[in-house]
């Protein structure tokens, strides 16, 4: 997001070949699939409308400053991103052996989130990130995965995750008793975990001090240094 990050635009038939050549470059040399940063961004509204801006800033699970403060219609998750998906996945299930694609996906919408799976014939699994965010009680962790086994597709399978890059390391968030309870739930789970190297061993945050910050959203947004 930031202005040094233009997007490609997939639109165009040449940028779409030239990325589809990428996933065949290395699908031939046998990797088995491809994790893929916020994917729903990556077909725009077709007349490049620019978002609406919002007054105050939309709720959200933590801020993100300025992006706050548009009504993200047209910058991702056009209806068009699903032909794209299943043009991906045709070409995944062209190659022997499982292919396996998954996409980020911050969708917190549950019906909205399950469409990117489309029927079983688009992204074998979007990441699903509710669980990062929350009070950790009981009924709100069932909650979580009651909505996510509602939502998902005859035949589709459920993911997990409890924390990653952009987000304070579960035992720093938690404390170390709940982060092995999280954890714990995260492995045992109907669906498949994803778990952010070093949380298995209890990880915690360090404190970098803000003149030896690196990260650029950190600089923009003091206090969320993913460094």
């Amino acid at each position: 997001y930031l202005a040094s990050q233009p997007d490609l635009n997939w639109r165009n038939p040449e940028v779409k070949d030239a990325m589809f050549d990428t996933l065949r470059f290395w699908l031939d040399r046998g990797v088995d699939g491809f994790r893929m940063d916020v994917v729903h961004f990556i077909m725009k509204d077709p007349e490049l409308r620019s978002n609406p801006l919002l007054e105050e800033p939309a709720p959200g699970p933590k801020p993100l400053g300025p992006y706050d403060l548009q009504d993200h219609v047209h910058d991702k998750g056009h209806p068009d991103i699903h032909q794209l998906f299943r043009e991906m996945r045709a070409l995944f299930d062209s190659y022997d052996g499982d292919r396996f694609s998954i996409g980020e996906i911050h969708e917190f919408d549950w019906q909205r989130w399950a469409s990117f799976y489309g029927d079983n014939d688009e992204l074998h699994m979007p990441f699903n990130f509710a669980l990062i965010y929350g009070d950790w009680t009981a009924a709100w962790a069932r909650s979580i995965v009651e909505a996510q086994e509602a939502a998902i597709p005859p035949g589709a399978w459920p993911k997990y995750v409890i924390g990653n890059h952009d987000e304070p390391r579960i035992a720093t968030r938690l404390g170390p008793q709940r982060a092995r309870m999280a954890t714990m739930m995260l492995l045992t789970l109907r669906g498949t975990p994803t778990l952010y190297y070093g949380d298995e061993l209890g990880m915690v945050e360090v404190p970098i001090p803000p003149a030896l910050q690196q990260d650029p959203w950190g600089l923009q947004q003091p206090g969320y240094s993913r460094d």
